[in-house]
C-alpha cells in the first residue's frame, strides 16, 4: 500500500538564497542549451525560439516566475528526461524537466520553497515521488503559496467552492465501488449529490497493477489532486495513479 511523506511573503522568500535540489538519477541530460528568456511562472524560450514547459508541476503564484528567472536568467541549462527524448505537446512545446547552469533541479527548487504543485498526468510518473516529498515538505512549513487560504488542501465538504480549479483535497472514503473498471470513490453518504473521485478504467488498472484496489479503499484517508468538476455533486477525475495518495 502506497504511503506519503507528509515566511514571511513571497517576495522574502524568494529574495533568499536558492537551495541546490539535486535531480533523481532517472533524469538524463539529453540536451544542453541556452535560455533567451522567462515568459511565464512555467515556461521558457530557448536561444534557438523553442518553448519549453516544466514537466510535471503547477506554478500559480507570480512569484514563481521570480525565481525561476533567478535559477536560469538567460543563462545554460541541460533539458532532463527518464525517456531517451524530451516529449514535445501537440502544439511544438517541449515538456521537460530542467537543471540550471549551477546544477540545480528546478522543479525541485520551486517545489521546495513551496512555489509549486504537483500535477501528475500529462507527463507521466517520472521523479513523481521525489516532486511529492518536496512538494509535502514545503505545504507542512507553509512555504511559499501553501500560506495562503485559496491554497489550502480542500475537505469534500469545501471542495464545491472550488469547481473548475486545480486542487488538492483530503477526505475519508465513505463507500468505493468499480463499475465497468471504473472506480468510484464516495466522500459522504449520499453518492449523488456528496463529492466524489473517480478513476476512469486505465487508471483504475494502473493503481490495481501497483497493489492498490480502488474498491477496498473504504475507510482510507486519502489526498487527491486534480481539476474539480460537478455534476450532480462536486467530483475529481484521476488524471494518473500518481494523483491519489494513501495517508492511513
Amino acid at each position: 500500500m502506497w504511503r506519503t511523506v507528509v515566511c514571511t511573503g513571497l517576495f522574502l522568500l524568494v529574495a533568499l538564497p536558492v537551495v541546490g535540489q539535486e535531480a533523481p538519477p532517472e533524469l538524463v541530460s539529453r540536451e544542453a542549451t541556452k535560455v533567451a528568456s522567462v515568459v511565464a511562472a512555467d515556461r521558457l524560450r530557448l536561444a534557438d525560439g523553442r518553448l519549453v514547459q516544466l514537466a510535471g508541476i503547477d506554478t500559480p503564484d507570480p512569484s514563481a516566475r521570480r525565481l525561476l528567472t533567478r535559477l536560469v536568467g538567460k543563462g545554460r541549462v541541460d533539458l532532463l528526461a527518464a525517456s531517451t527524448s524530451i516529449p514535445m505537446d501537440r502544439h511544438g512545446t517541449l515538456r521537460a524537466q530542467m537543471r540550471s547552469h549551477a546544477r540545480v533541479w528546478v522543479q525541485g527548487a520551486l517545489l521546495k520553497a513551496g512555489l509549486a504543485r504537483v500535477v501528475p498526468g500529462i507527463d507521466g510518473p517520472v521523479a513523481s515521488r521525489e516532486m511529492l516529498v518536496l512538494e509535502a515538505t514545503a505545504r507542512a512549513a507553509r512555504r511559499g503559496l501553501w500560506s495562503h487560504p485559496e491554497y489550502r488542501v480542500r475537505t469534500p465538504d469545501t471542495l464545491g467552492a472550488a469547481v473548475d480549479s486545480f486542487q488538492l483535497m483530503e477526505g475519508r472514503v465513505v463507500t468505493a465501488a468499480l463499475v465497468g473498471g471504473r472506480a468510484y470513490l464516495n466522500f459522504g453518504p449520499d453518492r449523488m449529490t456528496d463529492t466524489t473521485v473517480i478513476a476512469d478504467p486505465p487508471v483504475a488498472a494502473a493503481l490495481a497493477r501497483a497493489g492498490l484496489d480502488p474498491a477496498q479503499l473504504a475507510g482510507h484517508l486519502v489526498r487527491v489532486r486534480g481539476w474539480v468538476g460537478k455534476r450532480k455533486g462536486p467530483e475529481i477525475r484521476l488524471a494518473a495513479p500518481e494523483a491519489l495518495e494513501i495517508i492511513e
